[in-house]
């Protein structure tokens, strides 16, 4: 059991690291091989940030950075699990599969993007209450990451909702 954690934990840490670095290359245009290596320490540095500092929890103990990102660490992967929903309900419709097909995919995709989007609603909300009663400030990255999830998926979802939904012209 243990070796396979070992495994699985391993697997992740490798796989999110070679495609942040994938990414950051894209995004910055890094072609070279002082490009490969720029951007993993680019890709690495926001892990390395939240691993080597603590942060004030909201009840006023110290605690390392990573524990606070916790919480939006959990949204994101199920909202990576209802952003995918909505693709494949969106292929499924493309596809002219039928109303019941729409209805296996669709049902599903409702409720995680409604818990996911909810849940982080109350991890701003939280956030927000924090600041009012002093123990958050505006930098906090829960409420900052929680802000740009929510941000990014409405925009995934209305771009998906317009796209699917838009009447032919004739």
């Amino acid at each position: 059991g243990l070796l396979a954690f070992a495994t699985f934990v391993f697997d992740t840490i490798d796989v999110t690291t070679r495609l942040g670095r994938y990414l950051v290359q894209e995004l910055f245009g890094f072609s070279q091989s002082k490009g490969k290596v720029l951007a993993t320490v680019l890709t690495l540095a926001i892990p390395a940030v939240l691993l080597s500092t603590s942060m004030i929890s909201p009840d006023g103990k110290p605690i390392p950075s990573y524990m606070a990102v916790w919480p939006v660490f959990g949204a994101s992967n199920q909202l990576l699990a209802a952003l995918s929903l909505v693709g494949l309900f969106s292929w499924v419709r493309k596809l002219n599969k039928g109303f019941k097909e729409e209805l296996i995919v669709g049902i599903p995709m409702v409720f995680m993007t409604i818990m996911t989007l909810w849940a982080l609603f109350l991890n701003i909300k939280g956030w927000l209450s924090a600041i009012e009663a002093g123990t958050r400030s505006l930098a906090d990255p829960v409420g900052f990451l929680s802000i740009a999830l929510v941000t990014l998926a409405l925009c995934l979802i209305y771009l998906t909702v317009r796209e699917n939904y838009k009447t032919k012209l004739s």
